[in-house]
């Protein structure tokens, strides 16, 4: 018998993690983010957040451009490194990461809590997914995902995120790297 999963919908993908390992939650639907968003205008929110045998933390942040390479305004996020997709990922790390002392402050759920642990304890993994779809061929898409991963976005996404660790203790792992490593699955719907 398989392992039950906790599934997430996101952008047209089926992410689904082993539940004996991970709590996995859609932050942009807790309570602790409509309240932190309803106080603080433009506040931003990854995806999800997984904890993963409670010593590793992941911010999921999923982007799907599939269909869109054409566009003016996807080719502008993605152009120079995707300058500007990684400064709007590093913007909702950032602000999760407040909404997650105001989880740890104001709410009893221990997921808050073992979030906050891992933050604070240097010798914790911290993982930032940034899954971005995109079209392999402007002109033909055939294989949706760029199975390479995302390398293309990971040196500018480093540099905004160095203000969480200098050391870079923290991974940014490309598509092909991650889904064995840190036991999930990922399926197009």
């Amino acid at each position: 018998m398989p392992n039950p999963t906790i599934d997430f919908i996101e952008s047209g993908l089926k992410f689904s993690f082993e539940s004996q390992s991970w709590i996995v939650f859609q932050y942009d639907n807790e309570k602790v983010y409509k309240d932190l968003s309803r106080t603080v205008e433009e506040t931003k929110a990854v995806d999800f957040i997984g904890i993963l045998e409670n010593e590793n933390l992941i911010f999921f942040e999923v982007k799907s451009f599939r269909g869109y390479s054409s566009n003016q305004n996807v080719q502008h996020r993605l152009k120079k490194g995707g300058e500007d997709l990684c400064l709007e990922i590093a913007q909702k790390v950032r602000d999760t990461m407040a909404g997650l002392v105001s989880g740890r402050r104001n709410e009893s759920e221990s997921k808050w809590l073992k979030c906050l642990d891992i933050i604070s304890n240097r010798s914790k993994n911290i993982f930032i997914i940034a899954w971005v779809e995109q079209d392999r061929n402007q002109n033909h898409v055939v294989e949706k995902r760029n199975k390479s991963g995302n390398s293309f976005i990971q040196p500018t996404l480093r540099k905004k995120l160095k203000w969480l660790s200098p050391q870079q203790n923290i991974s940014i792992l490309s598509i092909g790297q991650i889904t064995d490593f840190l036991k999930f699955k990922v399926s197009h719907i």
